[in-house]
């Protein structure tokens, strides 16, 4: 399974107000496929062009529930300088106590919508 990394995020959630807001940083030069080829083939012009454009960015406050259940976000996804708008439809969603900062932390998996 490939992977990125270095990935960067801040991600608030009231769910109180049914609302929230997401920033997430790619650093697109440490994807890891496994096969250093291929990670050299997604880096190159042709693909990410990381020599040009060294990260990917996701940015949303616009975050949508059914009832009590975060259930999509909608932001900018932006690519080699190119921004456009993106659905992620919310496949799960847990929270808990961060051990450490006794924060609540939450951590959703997300699918793109097409």
């Amino acid at each position: 399974m490939s992977r990125f990394d270095s990935v960067k995020d801040t991600i608030g959630l009231d769910r109180a107000a049914y609302s929230g807001s997401a920033e997430v940083v790619v650093d697109a030069r440490l994807i890891n496929t496994g096969v250093s080829l291929i990670d050299e083939h997604i880096q190159a012009a042709d693909f990410f062009d990381t020599a040009s454009y060294a990260t990917n960015t996701f940015k949303s406050r616009e975050f949508r529930f059914e009832g009590d259940r975060l259930i999509e976000v909608r932001g900018a996804l932006t690519i080699k300088g190119i921004t456009r708008r993106v659905t992620l439809e919310v496949t799960s969603m847990h929270c808990m106590l961060h051990l450490i900062d006794k924060k609540t932390s939450a951590g959703p998996v997300c699918a793109p919508c097409f």
